[in-house]
């Protein structure tokens, strides 16, 4: 059963993971970044650069499973980079490796973009930090996202908890809690 598309899946994932999505269509792509990782280990890994900021040795890679912490360290130390993961579907990301390094061009519908595309914005744009990944390499997409939602009820719950201490203890009124939520 198909009730999700990749992209709505990778759109969820991404902000659930606080990672940036990759949307390749019009995405260019240096040669420089390319050149980071061998044509061959990139189809192999499912893995594909998308940036590379030699000023700060950051290389931005796109996967379609940041759970594989274990391929982030190999690309770090095949490049001498620190790398930055960003997330894409695999379909598009295996029709990107085939594009930008084995010249196979498809022309295939462009999925819907949103403000949290990585298109053509700089690696500086992307932050420092690389967000954590989920732990657990054996689970599917689906799975990672109904594990996602129940963490996010159960920070919910946790949440609400602090407000309802906090307006116990007198920090601020329900009132004053209500008109920030609305502001």
């Amino acid at each position: 059963m198909n009730f999700l598309d990749e992209d709505l899946l990778v759109k969820a994932l991404s902000k659930q993971l606080g990672l940036p999505r990759v949307d390749f269509n019009g995405l260019v792509i240096d040669k420089i970044a390319l050149s980071k990782i061998e044509p061959n280990f990139a189809e192999q890994h499912q893995v594909i650069p998308i940036s590379f900021d030699e000023g700060k040795g950051m290389l931005v890679v796109a996967m379609s499973d940041p759970d594989k912490l274990d391929l982030v360290d190999e690309i770090a130390f095949r490049t001498g980079c620190r790398i930055k993961v960003a997330i894409c579907g695999e379909n598009a990301l295996a029709r990107a490796i085939r594009e930008k390094y084995f010249n196979v061009a498809q022309d295939l519908p462009a999925a819907g973009r949103d403000s949290s595309d990585l298109s053509n914005k700089s690696v500086s744009a992307l932050g420092e930090a690389v967000a954590p990944a989920m732990p657990g390499t054996s689970v599917s997409i689906e799975q990672r996202l109904e594990i996602l939602e129940q963490l996010q009820k159960k920070e919910v719950r946790v949440l609400k908890a602090l407000v309802d201490l906090l307006i116990e203890k007198g920090h601020f009124s329900k009132e004053e809690y209500r008109q920030q939520l609305e502001s």
